[in-house]
């Protein structure tokens, strides 16, 4: 009589199926190499918000798993000093901001950090937007002071070349801020507290042409940004 042949059933019951880091990327990076197929046993379900879960679910788009794994990071996280003023103790909208960030390939506390919801919309900040072009292959240079900002951008795919240029005077028409007698940035609140565009008016001078470069030449990267008319509520 022939032998019986094992089956996975008769495999001992801790005999998992390892899925690792490179399994991960592989399952991600699909349009790099062939996707791969994993048959995975029953397992207990790894910590909200761990690596794994997180990379797992970013390789199969928005499921339903995913929306409760993002529902219970903004359940989580709504009441703590990682979410920001503004975000704190809404648990929908740090799931919001979560989604939006997975949708860009960007992992969840760096979605807290970078992308704020103003007016409805989400709006991704300056550095995470040049953060997404630069990992796409483009090239984005410049320079600032508290003057003037100019930042070239050049895409690696096309070798398209925009410049953008944002003075202090442009801040000024724009109604961000006033230009006083010694030539400086003054903004103020409804309390008279200095705002941004007074504090930090070179990084904010950087900000404006970033985001302009972004929209203007790398929109298939961001995929939105900032909205010129709401981006310096905050």
């Amino acid at each position: 009589m022939n032998a019986k042949q094992p089956t996975l059933d008769d495999a001992p019951a801790d005999a998992g199926i390892p899925f690792d880091d490179e399994t991960v990327d592989a399952v991600v990076h699909e349009d790099e190499i062939a996707t791969p197929v994993v048959v995975e046993p029953e397992r207990p379900a790894p910590p909200v918000g761990s690596r794994g879960e997180l990379a797992r679910h970013v390789a199969v788009g928005i499921t339903g798993d995913a929306l409760d794994v993002a529902k219970r990071l903004g359940e989580g996280l709504a009441r703590t000093e990682f979410v920001p003023k503004a975000m704190r103790n809404n648990p929908a909208a740090v799931m919001a901001a979560i989604l939006t960030g997975r949708e860009l390939g960007v992992d969840a506390m760096a979605s807290l950090r970078e992308i704020t919801i103003i007016q409805g919309r989400p709006n991704l900040s300056a550095s995470l937007q040049l953060g997404m072009v630069r990992r796409a292959g483009h090239r984005v240079e410049g320079t600032a002071d508290a003057k003037r900002a100019e930042l070239v951008g050049t895409r690696g795919d096309t070798g398209e070349t925009i410049t953008v240029v944002w003075t202090l005077e442009d801040a000024a028409r724009a109604g961000l801020a006033t230009i006083t007698e010694e030539g400086t940035a003054r903004a103020r609140s409804s309390t008279g507290s200095p705002l941004p565009w007074e504090s930090y008016t070179q990084a904010m001078l950087w900000a404006r042409a970033a985001t302009e470069l972004c929209r203007r030449l790398f929109s298939d990267v961001i995929l939105f940004g900032v909205d010129p008319d709401i981006g310096d509520l905050e």
